[in-house]
């Protein structure tokens, strides 16, 4: 979609040239229609930018209520558990678990994390688990800062286990006690006025993490961003030149800050939310032209042996027949599950920060900074960042790479993360076309360009809707899928598509049975996903509701094949009923009731 092939060229007597950009959407920027606060125990209830999914499905009700509304959408994002609930003040912070366990969590939490945060090289933690182990705990309070790291890490890896049913004790809690001495370790309020160290940094990161996946979607945001300007005082942000830094110490380094800057990208998709990192992209990528990879590492034969026997406990741990079989998921899952060669990790995490990269881009251009003043501004900024992302695909499809001679079920899996990314930055980066635009005078060219962008727009939702396989439980979803997003991916793409219904489905003519068939596929998904998230059950009601409106004008959308109600959550209180039934209420006066 270039420039030239939709006459963006406008002539200067074109009604795009003179109209405000905001009479597409996202509308208006930089204004705050509505004072907002911050629910406690609530994830993030309150300002959420146009870029974030909250923005659209809060604009499909609008739609749907033909005119806007007067109350707000709180985001579906609800904390999960207390994370403070286990009192840190009667946990043992020098308690070194069996060996199986940390081999067990130390291997889940990189096959958790699937190589898109690496903070930290998993050859050399391992290398500094031995290390402790052989020496004992009475070195503990020297080395607290690490033994913080690696029980933040543990916290995360036992929460995923517990998610993905892998987890041979089912203790729903076990996460919070990791997570609890790593606040004794002084994982907690300290670090914000304390002096930043690398491991330090690390630990935040993977905090930021373990909080997101916790549906703690402020408090993920706020240590990120804290964890970022330490990060920026250390100077991880630069070019390492200093010939008494090793290699692996500027590996190190460079994985940190990427990692910092692929999760604050995210995070800020989500939101909408402005970003604390904004620096050249050439100083960012630069760690990659001439960095050493982490199978370059120089290990003691001892570690290696280590390395080795730890892989074959986890291995051991998964033969027992915790992990979904070849034929679910269509083939996502073997038995080789698990199985993560050294060399992947790097190649996967570098197209995922180009992907990063022109996301950041995004926002910057359409909309976090000062938008620009005419529509037909907008419209080249989309042309300009669709041919980079296209650019980014072609290159991505037909290049040889190392997860072509890795195990089937890595190859499908990490191509299927990169590609679902791929289609959630299509829905971000045509949104703002996804509406009514009406400009008087608008020239031919300008109102093809419109529609096409809508329809790429709806195609990025169907194109990753079409990609999830078929079939698979809520335990299968989360042992294969980028389980710590996946569901910011089901309601984008579904959002986008309940939008396209609302506006009677002018950009799709033709087209609303399979938007309706891709809807139930989404509506699936979820109710997977809510067997055990608050998060997931309070967007899967909220589209429920959303789609029995539509139902009355579309009779393709066959409610029939979605249940009226699902399981709701083991932790789902009467509080979080309570204020799920306001906000549906506010939402349907003018709607029947479902």
């Amino acid at each position: 979609m270039s420039s030239k092939s939709y006459g963006l060229e406008a002539a200067p007597s074109a009604g795009e040239t003179e109209v405000s950009s905001s009479v597409g959407s996202p509308g208006k920027q930089g204004e705050l229609e509505r004072v907002v606060g911050l629910g406690r125990g609530s994830g993030l209830s309150g300002f959420c930018g146009k870029m974030s999914e909250m923005s659209w499905v809060q604009r499909a009700f609008e739609y749907l209520l033909n005119g806007p509304a007067d109350w707000r959408i709180p985001s579906y994002f609800t904390d999960e558990i207390d994370i403070l609930a286990v009192n840190e003040d009667y946990v043992d912070p020098s308690h070194w678990p069996p060996l199986e366990a940390v081999e067990i969590l130390t291997e889940a939490y990189f096959n958790a994390s699937q190589a898109a945060f690496p903070f930290v090289i998993r050859e050399r933690f391992l290398e500094q688990v031995l290390t402790f182990q052989t020496r004992g705990t009475s070195t503990w309070w020297s080395k607290r800062s690490w033994l913080a790291l690696a029980n933040v890490i543990w916290a995360t890896s036992a929460r995923w286990l517990q998610v993905a049913e892998l987890a041979e004790v089912v203790d729903p809690n076990i996460h919070l006690l990791y997570y609890a001495r790593a606040r004794v370790l002084g994982l907690d309020h300290r670090v914000i006025i304390d002096h930043p160290t690398i491991t330090q940094i690390q630990g935040l990161g993977v905090l930021s993490l373990y909080l997101l996946t916790n549906g703690s979607i402020t408090r993920a945001s706020n240590v990120l961003a804290q964890a970022i300007r330490h990060a920026t005082a250390l100077g991880l942000h630069l070019h390492v030149s200093d010939p008494d830094v090793s290699e692996a110490d500027i590996l190190e380094r460079a994985w940190t800050w990427s990692s910092l800057y692929s999760l604050e990208v995210l995070v800020a998709e989500i939101t909408g939310l402005p970003k604390s990192i904004n620096l050249s992209e050439r100083i960012f990528l630069g760690h990659y032209d001439t960095e050493v990879q982490s199978s370059d590492i120089q290990l003691d034969q001892s570690v290696e042996n280590f390395i080795l026997e730890t892989r074959r406990t986890w291995l051991t741990y998964l033969s027992t027949g915790r992990v979904t079989s070849q034929d679910t998921l269509s083939g996502l899952a073997s038995a080789e599950t698990g199985y993560m060669p050294k060399h992947l990790p790097s190649f996967y995490f570098e197209q995922r920060l180009q992907l990063c990269l022109i996301s950041d881009r995004i926002g910057r251009e359409l909309y976090n900074d000062s938008p620009p003043s005419t529509w037909v501004e907008i419209q080249r900024r989309i042309a300009a960042l669709e041919v980079e992302l296209r650019s980014w695909a072609e290159t991505f499809i037909h290049d040889d790479d190392p997860i072509d001679q890795a195990p089937s079920s890595i190859d499908v899996t990490l191509r299927l993360n990169l590609t679902m990314y791929y289609h959630s930055l299509q829905m971000i980066l045509h949104r703002p076309c996804l509406c009514e635009i009406v400009i008087a005078s608008e020239s031919q060219e300008s109102q093809e360009f419109n529609q096409n962008s809508a329809r790429a727009c709806n195609g990025g939702a169907l194109s990753l809707l079409a990609d999830l396989p078929d079939t698979g439980t809520g335990q299968e979803v989360c042992q294969h899928l980028p389980w710590w997003n996946l569901l910011h991916y089901l309601v984008q793409a579904a959002a986008v598509l309940l939008l396209e219904l609302c506006l009677e489905g002018q950009h799709c003519e033709g087209q609303v049975e399979e938007i309706s068939r891709s809807l139930r596929k989404a509506m699936a998904y979820i109710a997977h996903i809510a067997t055990s998230g608050l998060s997931a059950y309070r967007v899967w009601r909220t589209f429920r509701h959303l789609l029995f409106g539509l139902s009355f004008k579309y009779s393709s959308i066959e409610l029939q094949n979605i249940p009226t109600e699902i399981a709701q959550p083991f932790r789902w209180s009467e509080e979080n009923e309570s204020d799920l039934r306001s906000m549906l209420a506010s939402t349907g006066r003018d709607l029947p009731n479902s």
